[in-house]
């Protein structure tokens, strides 16, 4: 009696809106190429696609050894902010039944028995009630997609309607889903068909033109609730031109899509790599410097011209060597290519799709991690459902704190700038924003810099506060005092571009006193000097520390294809990595010569060590007790000149002062038996520099620290 009484209230608060009316619910909106909510906040739909409702069993896949809202807390502790949920007609009509089994306790939370409710429930739509609920109570979005019209159809359906299911039954049951869950933002967008790969776009043929249909759909939807989104997808072919299906939207650039109220339009692609389909763009020799502009060409460009935001529906990948690595290519490159840009939903939760898997494993709670590596970076913030109220009798909500620095790791002094922009507010208030340092100082506001003048691990702490509840984050600030590599320099920096090169490099061998890099397995980087494109620069590890594939190429910036090409590296997440280097390739081999931290990180294809390191770190470890009887410098601090003085000097030796971006600031010789020599420091700014000796004959070189006041 119990189980049914729960169940009766469940179904009452969602059929007359009792929970949430009254407050006022967070809907999205179209300007451009933005979506906003109801609070004027840009966002984005980040999350994963969860399957099972079009298909016979007409609820989630899983929930047969899983607890249902255990795998949507999941999916919302994994950081995703949306679910696509597939759909069909078919579980709307009478006779769809549901038998969800209640046993045993839940991998993940640990709920014992599992659906302990949905096992009271036998029609599919009522499941989808809780499952909604869930949803508007945690702040979690959902996009509806009308996947098929029967079950487990979607395939043998190439138009929004078939013999079975009328154009009229297709928008009588998408009205009723916006009648059932209008007041309930965490609806907040329907995906009126799936892929109609078979369909026309244009203005010819009413039995075929997509565009039309959807727009018959949209705004019918849009009469009943004038707050959801209404998403359409592209078809399979325009004009000749074919695409994935769903993913060929050629056609609205002259049929773009017209509804009573533009500002909820958006527009959906999907975008797969050669494990759904090997195409022709896969085995270019330009892969994959090609696939941006088919993107653009596709769909890429409504975004571009400003038309409408995108939302990849769907995308995935199964394994990561696919297709010699082509697969997992696609995916890195696709994922960067949408960035911050646009929003998207990953096929899928689910780790029974064939062709791609899911983030899920096999048995149901295990994540692929490699995945989740390559889409974490790109997740976008929680969009709350409720805002200027209780939040459905929660109260006020603490906001989440985010802070995040342009470099974790340098050489004293150093100025670093803090980001705490991305903390949010689930309620919308507004928020303060406080920084300590760490060594004595403080600032406010939402983006700040700070100077590190000593050496240290400072661990800056940012406070955000909505006046009456507030959250910390902290980023962690390693300043050293080391000086310029010696040794092993391969003649940087060159005075040419950086060489193309596309190489998987299998060992990474580091000279000198640098990172900890042995559980690297290899560094994959793809450059293309013609282009000038940096397509790939990452590495995989064999322990998932910091995790199992770590993309660079949104941490990094470089100048390759100008002289004297260099790199840095921030927020790596590995510790002594950040920082800049000089770049150049030996016999093909990746080079990356610190330019302050005294140690180079060569990639090579063999594993043989090169014979510099062996050799220059030994000459400076059995030299270093000689630097202070054959070289000094005086006064340290300085202000208007340094005197340099060499003992027992029989060479040519030449001076460089060097500050601490590597720039050379000025020279002098001094000749064979010379003892002293002034160098000018008149005019330089107050900081470190780098005194570097260099004898000329025998190529001895030593350096010392000095402080110009």
């Amino acid at each position: 009696m119990e189980k049914i009484i729960q169940k009766l209230i469940v179904l009452l608060c969602l059929c007359l809106g009792v929970i949430v009316i009254g407050q006022q619910q967070n809907w999205l909106s179209v300007s451009g190429n933005k979506l906003f909510d109801s609070r004027g906040q840009e966002v984005r739909l980040t999350g994963v696609n969860w399957f099972g409702f079009e298909t016979q069993n007409y609820f989630p896949h899983g929930i047969w050894t899983r607890d249902m809202k255990s795998v949507l807390q999941q999916i919302k502790d994994l950081g995703f902010n949306t679910i696509r949920v597939p759909w069909c007609n078919e579980m709307l009509d009478p006779g769809a039944t549901i038998d969800i089994p209640s046993y045993g306790s839940d991998a993940y939370t640990g709920i014992s028995p599992m659906n302990e409710l949905e096992t009271t429930i036998t029609s599919p739509i009522e499941l989808l009630d809780v499952f909604v609920q869930w949803c508007q109570d945690n702040d979690m979005k959902i996009v509806l997609d009308n996947h098929s019209r029967a079950a487990d159809g979607f395939l043998n359906e190439a138009f929004w309607y078939t013999t079975e299911y009328s154009e009229e039954r297709w928008i009588s049951d998408w009205v009723f889903m916006a009648e059932r869950y209008k007041n309930f933002s965490a609806v907040v967008g329907m995906d009126l068909n799936n892929e109609p790969h078979g369909s026309s776009w244009g203005n010819s043929n009413p039995l075929t033109d997509w565009n039309k249909a959807a727009e018959r759909c949209g705004n019918a939807i849009l009469d009943v609730n004038p707050n959801v989104l209404i998403i359409v997808e592209g078809v399979g072919e325009f004009e000749g031109n074919s695409y994935w299906w769903g993913g060929q939207l050629m056609g609205a650039r002259q049929y773009p899509i017209q509804l009573s109220d533009q500002t909820k339009l958006m527009y959906s692609a999907h975008e797969y790599g050669p494990e759904v389909s090997q195409q022709d763009w896969f085995e270019a020799a330009s892969f994959p410097q090609n696939m941006p502009g088919i993107w653009e060409e596709n769909y890429g460009y409504l975004y571009d011209n400003e038309t409408s935001p995108l939302f990849i529906g769907e995308f995935g990948i199964k394994e990561q060597d696919a297709f010699g690595g082509i697969a997992f290519t696609w995916f890195t490159e696709f994922v960067r290519y949408m960035g911050s840009r646009y929003s998207w939903t990953f096929w899928s939760m689910n780790p029974n799709s064939g062709d791609t898997g899911g983030i899920l494993q096999d048995d149901w709670s295990s994540v692929n991690q490699w995945k989740l590596d390559v889409l974490t970076p790109h997740l976008a913030p929680f969009i709350p459902n409720e805002i200027g109220g209780n939040g459905g009798g929660t109260g006020n909500r603490a906001p989440v704190a985010n802070a995040t620095a342009n470099i974790t790791a340098g050489v004293a002094p150093i100025t670093v700038q803090f980001d705490g922009s991305n903390s949010s507010d689930l309620d919308g208030d507004t928020l303060t924003y406080s920084w300590n340092f760490d060594d004595g100082n403080s600032a406010t506001g939402a983006i700040t810099s700070h100077e590190f003048t000593q050496s240290g691990e400072y661990n800056v702490v940012l406070t955000v506060s909505d006046g009456s509840l507030q959250d910390t984050a902290t980023v962690t600030i390693t300043v050293s005092v080391d000086t310029p590599p010696t040794g092993c320099e391969f003649n940087t920096p060159l005075n040419t571009a950086l060489p193309s090169v596309n190489t998987t490099y299998n060992y990474v061998f580091v000279l000198g006193n640098g990172p900890d890099l042995t559980n690297v397995n290899d560094i994959t980087v793809n450059w293309d000097v013609t282009n000038n494109g940096l397509w790939q620069f990452s590495m995989n590890t064999n322990n998932g520390s910091p995790s199992w594939w770590v993309d660079l190429l949104p941490k990094i910036t470089q100048n390759f294809s100008q002289s004297q090409p260099e790199i840095t590296i921030t927020n790596s997440g590995i510790s002594g990595l950040d920082g800049s280097y000089w770049v150049t390739l030996d016999s093909g081999n990746l080079v990356l010569v610190s330019k302050l931290d005294g140690f180079t990180i060569y990639c090579s294809t063999v594993n043989v060590e090169p014979n510099c390191g062996a050799i220059m770190i030994s000459r400076i470890q059995k030299d270093q007790d000689l630097k202070t009887k054959l070289f000094t410098i005086g006064p340290n601090p300085a202000s208007g000149f340094i005197t340099v003085s060499l003992f027992n000097n029989k060479d040519d030796v030449q001076l460089r002062l060097i500050d601490l971006s590597g720039r050379v600031v000025a020279t002098a010789v001094m000749q064979n038996q010379q003892q002293r020599a002034r160098i000018s420091v008149s005019g330089l700014p107050t900081g470190v520099y780098i005194l570097e000796t260099n004898d000329l004959a025998t190529k001895t070189v030593f350096r010392k620290k000095i402080i110009v006041k």
